[in-house]
């Protein structure tokens, strides 16, 4: 048997094979783990990974980390010691009525930190038997959460038109989910099939009153209504039936993540120094970028706007403000020459007690300016620039610079001249890969730009229409390629309905991409 290293941490105990989900072992603990292998452009990972990253529970399997090799993508997380469900009642044949109400009780923890996570209402979808492991000790671990989709504030109608899957299991699966609508009774349903499982050995049964527990009777039948407007709304609802008491303790995806993990993501990198990046014509990203540096890795970071006329963009992605910020120099008489040397020659602190910059609420280290100030202190030429960006190196860790397509062209093309990197994310498509690399080939022959410091992300990447991986490649050259931002619903309908921003959702489902474009950047 051949055996493999992962990530310079993880020894494989057996071969992939057909198989999505093998042993290893981790060197840094010597624990088992287990590891689940998806390609690159899966949707399906980020699902997952989104999921099990931003869950605590015992009742859900403890993510240790998430890392992409070698065109896969890989999730890792604690080995769990047990069969499946379906496996424990084959081998029972039925349990009793005790050990069915107590499995269901398990199932319902776990399902309540999904149905009352703090971002917003997760539906599991694709509950089943297989997808439940009990362990020797007869505790239960809910696995393979691909199929989980959130219900959007304000995007989903009253009949749920709005969320569509093609997921599911025919048995354990609620009619209306193939129907393409889903709410938190769709995986009650699920759960009244599993106990009738439990009970019986079966998944229909003919006569429910051979069910000889009144409790557990009514139960299945409450749960397991084919329309959902009859069916126990919540769990909350089905378990007071069974008078089970089920509590849920989910962590907030803005807590701190424990200081194993972060440790790991720190030293993931190979080599850092301060930097200044320059990212051009695409703002998410910039503040995805700037927000997830500040969260996994600790640094002090800063995001800056360059563009003219467009009236705050930042204030929409870190405040959810949509109103243009009026100019400093409408409230305050010091846009002039002294001025600017004295910001130059300040601290953080002047610049945030003076209202250039902000700290973003819920961070420790991120901050952005509300302002244009490039535009507020006259910063244009390319001494103005070399100086603020030598306050930048001085105040910051990385310093974040969105422009776009309303700059100035000289001040633009000094950013990106002095810049250590110039960032283009351009949507995934050959036409727009192609342009940005034939702009900056031409701006290279003016000498404005230096192409060694370029660097492409695809954004909002989807396996289903995007340019293959390998093909991006060839036309970015491998060695500027950083990788890939996957398409996100939950991005575009909280930018395009909720008018919310994306910052403060739950971009921990991109954590290992952004790792690795962070990466690349150290690696210099």
């Amino acid at each position: 048997m051949e055996v493999s290293l992962l990530y310079e941490r993880f020894k494989l105990e057996t071969n992939w094979d057909d198989s999505r989900v093998i042993s290893a072992t981790d060197l840094s603990s010597g624990n088992k783990v287990a590891i689940k292998r998806w390609n690159i452009i899966d949707q399906n990972a980020t699902n997952e990974i989104s999921v099990i990253s931003a869950i605590k529970s015992v009742h859900v399997p403890e993510f240790i980390c998430s890392f992409v090799e070698d065109e896969y993508r890989y999730m890792v997380s604690k080995w769990i010691d047990g069969i499946t469900l379906e496996q424990y009642v084959e081998e029972k044949k039925v349990l009793s009525d005790k050990e069915a109400i107590d499995i269901c009780q398990k199932i319902s923890e776990a399902l309540l930190c999904l149905h009352n996570f703090t971002s917003g209402p997760l539906i599991f979808l694709d509950l089943k038997p297989s997808n439940i492991i009990v362990t020797k000790q007869k505790n239960i671990r809910i696995v393979d959460f691909e199929g989980t989709r959130p219900i959007f504030k304000g995007f989903m109608s009253k009949s749920g038109s709005g969320n569509t899957v093609l997921l599911g299991s025919e048995l354990y699966t609620a009619p209306e989910v193939f129907r393409g609508q889903y709410f938190k009774c769709s995986d009650v349903y699920s759960l009244g099939i599993i106990m009738l499982y439990m009970v019986t050995g079966q998944e229909i049964i003919n006569d429910p009153e051979k069910i000889s527990n009144a409790s557990i009777k009514t139960f299945i039948k409450k749960c397991t209504s084919i329309d959902y407007k009859n069916r126990c709304a919540n769990l909350e609802e089905a378990t007071q039936i069974l008078d089970m008491k089920t509590s849920t303790k989910s962590r907030n995806i803005f807590e701190q993540t424990n200081n194993e993990i972060i440790i790991q993501q720190k030293n993931n990198i190979s080599y850092y120094k301060k930097l200044i990046i320059y990212v051009d014509g695409n703002t998410a990203f910039a503040c995805e970028l700037a927000y997830e540096a500040a969260h996994l890795l600790g640094l002090n970071t800063v995001v800056f706007e360059s563009s003219s006329g467009n009236g705050g963009r930042l204030l929409k992605f870190f405040q959810n403000e949509k109103k243009k910020q009026s100019m400093l120099c409408e409230d305050r008489i010091f846009c002039n020459y002294n001025d600017k040397k004295f910001f130059m020659m300040s601290d953080k602190d002047d610049w945030q007690n003076n209202g250039l910059i902000t700290k973003v609420d819920d961070t420790k280290n991120l901050f952005f300016s509300p302002y244009n100030v490039f535009e507020e202190l006259g910063i244009k030429s390319k001494d103005e620039i070399k100086d603020f960006y030598n306050w930048a190196y001085s105040s910051f860790d990385i310093t974040i610079i969105a422009g776009g397509i309303h700059q100035e062209e000289n001040e633009k093309m000094n950013m990106m001249l002095y810049s250590d990197y110039v960032i283009a994310a351009p949507q995934s498509s050959i036409d727009e890969i192609e342009a940005y690399v034939e702009y900056y080939k031409q701006l290279e022959k003016k000498g404005s730009i230096l192409t060694k410091n370029i660097r492409y992300v695809a954004w909002d990447y989807h396996p289903g229409y995007s340019l293959p991986y390998q093909g991006i490649a060839l036309i970015v050259e491998k060695d500027k390629y950083l990788g890939t931002i996957s398409h996100s619903e939950l991005r575009m309908i909280n930018q395009n309905y909720n008018n919310d921003n994306f910052c403060k959702i739950n971009l921990r489902m991109f954590d290992d991409q952004y790792l690795n474009i962070l990466n690349g950047l150290s690696a210099k």
